[in-house]
C-alpha cells in the first residue's frame, strides 16, 4: 500500500517535543515499510524523520495542544493553520495514495473522514482530553468503527464508544536495545518536563527512598522544572535532557528502576515497553495504558499512589531483569505490531 500519514500538527516531530507520537510513527514506518508499504509524512515546518519515509513539511500556524487546555475548550483553528493545510494536502493528493493514516489528535481530520474518497483510518494517540474530538470520535464509531483504533483498552474506555474497536498496542525493533544486567543504583524517569507527565510525584518517591532520580526529556515548561527544583532541594537530581533514542536506551538502561507517574491517563505508555526491553523495571500508577504493559510482580508493579510506589520499590529492585526483557520482546515485537497494523489499514483496501 501506498500510506500518507497525518503527524501531529502541534509541533515539529523529530524534535522532542512530540514524545510518544515520535516513537509511535517511527515504529510504524519500521514494521509495515519491510512488507513492502511506502510512506509520505506530513508534519510541520522543521520536522526531521529518521526512517524509510518521504518527508513533507507543512507550513502554518501550529496547533495548541489540548494538554494545555480545559477538555471543554472548543475546536479552534485559522485558515493558515497547520492542520488545515495538512487536510488540505491530503484531500488533493488523496488519489495517490491507498490509505491515509491520521496520528494528529484533532477534530478537523476525523469530521472529515466521511469527505474523502481514499480511505482516513484514525490511531487515537491520547486518552479523552477534549470533548469535541471526544465527540468527533464517538460520533465515527457509529457510523465507521473499523476506521479507528487505541493503543490500548484502557484509552478506549475513556469514550463513550457504541462499537467494539480495534487495539493496535504498540511493536519495537528490539535488536539494538541494550541489556544491562547490573545496573546502578539510580531510578529512571523519561517524557517530557511539563505538568501533566507528574514529575513531580517521582522525586516524592525518590525523596522517600533516598535514591538519585535521573530524568531524560525535553523542558517545555522551564518554570515548571524551576518549580521542582525548588520543592525537591534534597532530592538527587540528574536533569539528562532530550538525547537521541539509541543514547537515551543505552543510558536508561543502566538504571535499576523506572518510574511512570503521570497526572492523566497514558494512552499506552512506550517508555514501559522500552524499560523492559532494557531489562529495567517499571513501577507506575494503576490506570491507563501501563495496566496493559505492566505485568505486577513479574515486569515491575502497578500502585494505586506514591506512597505505595515508594513501598513497592524494594520488591522492584529484586525482579528478574531477563524477564522484564523476555517479555517485553514477546508481547511488543515489531512483527506483531505489524500484523495487526496491515489487517487493519487493508480493512476497506479494495
Amino acid at each position: 500500500m501506498k500510506i500518507l500519514i497525518i503527524s501531529t500538527p502541534v509541533q515539529a516531530i523529530g524534535q522532542g517535543e512530540g514524545g510518544g507520537i515520535d516513537i509511535t510513527l517511527l515504529n510504524i514506518i519500521n514494521a509495515l515499510s519491510p512488507l513492502g508499504h511506502q510512506f509520505t509524512v506530513l508534519a510541520p515546518t522543521g520536522s526531521k524523520l529518521s526512517a524509510d519515509a518521504t518527508l513533507i513539511e507543512i507550513s502554518g500556524r501550529l496547533q495548541t495542544s489540548v494538554q494545555t487546555e480545559s477538555a471543554s475548550t472548543p475546536a479552534t483553528m485559522s485558515h493558515d493553520s497547520t492542520i488545515v493545510s495538512m487536510c488540505r494536502y491530503a484531500q488533493t493528493h488523496q488519489d495517490q495514495f491507498d490509505v491515509i493514516l491520521n496520528m494528529a489528535y484533532d477534530w478537523l481530520p476525523i469530521w472529515l473522514t466521511t469527505f474523502f474518497t481514499t480511505p482516513i483510518h484514525h490511531l487515537v494517540s491520547m486518552s479523552n482530553e477534549n470533548q469535541t474530538v471526544a465527540d468527533a470520535i464517538e460520533e465515527l464509531n457509529r457510523m465507521m468503527p473499523q476506521r479507528i483504533a487505541f493503543h490500548s483498552h484502557a484509552s478506549a474506555n475513556t469514550f463513550q464508544l457504541e462499537n467494539p474497536v480495534t487495539i493496535i498496542a504498540n511493536g519495537f525493533e528490539f535488536t539494538n536495545f541494550p541489556f544491562c544486567k547490573s545496573p546502578k543504583q539510580q531510578l529512571a524517569w523519561v517524557g517530557r518536563i511539563s505538568p501533566e507527565k507528574g514529575l513531580e510525584n517521582a522525586l516524592e518517591v525518590a525523596n522517600k527512598v533516598n535514591l538519585p532520580l535521573h530524568i531524560w526529556g525535553k523542558v517545555q515548561s522551564e518554570s515548571y522544572q524551576q518549580q521542582l527544583v525548588e520543592k525537591f532541594p534534597e532530592v538527587d537530581i540528574h536533569w539528562r535532557g532530550f538525547v537521541p533514542q539509541q543514547q537515551l536506551l543505552k543510558e536508561m538502561s543502566q538504571s535499576a528502576l523506572m518510574l511512570m507517574t503521570p497526572s492523566w491517563i497514558e494512552a499506552f505508555g512506550n517508555n514501559v515497553v522500552e524499560a523492559n526491553a532494557c531489562g529495567v523495571p517499571v513501577i507506575a500508577y494503576n490506570k491507563g495504558g501501563p495496566t496493559e504493559t505492566v505485568i505486577s510482580g513479574v515486569t515491575g508493579y502497578l500502585v494505586e499512589n506514591n506512597e505505595d510506589m515508594a513501598n513497592r520499590v524494594a520488591d522492584a529492585l529484586k525482579l528478574s531483569r531477563y524477564h522484564c526483557r523476555d517479555s517485553a520482546q514477546q508481547r511488543f515485537s515489531i512483527e506483531q505490531y505489524a500484523l495487526k497494523l496491515q489487517s487493519w489499514l487493508s480493512l476497506n483496501i479494495d
